[in-house]
């Protein structure tokens, strides 16, 4: 399941990160070079730390978290300790290798894409390794990542909770295929909502506006 996830989400991370770096780079380099340091140390900057995080997050709680979800209220039997260690471990040690492993590659996919659409080689080393190599730039790749890999957690904890549920209820006589439809489309909304509402307290008490 793990492998699974992990293949088909790179087919989905891939593109978005491409579509992000080029179109910030289309906008940079229609606009010039005058604001090219806007853009490097602002725009990317926040696209990076902020922006990718959140859409990682929405990809894996529609993804991982209702196939996380449906597979705990589709089984069968009473919710005990092996139940936590055999099932939702492995998906919370899955999720935050997922995400630290997609944030990763969206995260320089959109910088190589800013730099090749952004047409830097006229005034800027044109690899990216100039880019990777600033203080502001790590700064924010860890911010990212770090954010990456609580929205995985969260989506796991957030599926595993959801699918329990509907296990519980599916053990008390209830309809087991409107529960397990219902845990997949709780735990991507709550997973969305709360990955934003973290997102919105990140930027008001620890990164506040940039300046």
């Amino acid at each position: 399941q793990t492998s699974r996830t992990f293949v088909r989400g790179v087919f989905v991370i891939l593109p978005i990160g491409v579509a992000l770096g080029f179109g910030v780079g289309a906008v940079a380099r229609a606009v010039g070079s005058a604001l090219q340091p806007v853009f490097a140390s602002v725009i990317l900057t926040a696209i990076v730390r902020d922006v990718a995080p959140l859409i990682l997050a929405l990809f894996v709680a529609g993804r991982m978290g209702g196939s996380i979800a449906a597979e705990l209220g589709s089984e069968d039997g009473p919710v005990g300790p092996a139940v936590l260690t055999d099932r939702v471990l492995p998906h919370l040690v899955a999720a935050t290798l997922t995400s630290a492993v997609f944030y990763s590659l969206a995260a320089y996919v959109i910088v190589v894409g800013y730099l090749s659409l952004g047409d830097l080689s006229r005034f800027l080393d044109a690899s990216p390794g100039w880019y990777f190599a600033l203080a502001s730039t790590r700064a924010a790749l860890w911010f990212g990542l770090g954010k990456s890999v609580l929205f995985g957690v969260l989506v796991a904890y957030v599926g595993s909770a959801y699918g329990i549920l509907a296990r519980e209820r599916a053990a008390r006589g209830t309809e087991r295929t409107d529960d397990v439809q219902n845990a997949v489309w709780e735990t991507t909304a709550t997973s969305t909502l709360l990955a934003t509402a973290i997102s919105v307290v990140f930027w008001l008490a620890f990164e506040g506006p940039l300046s």
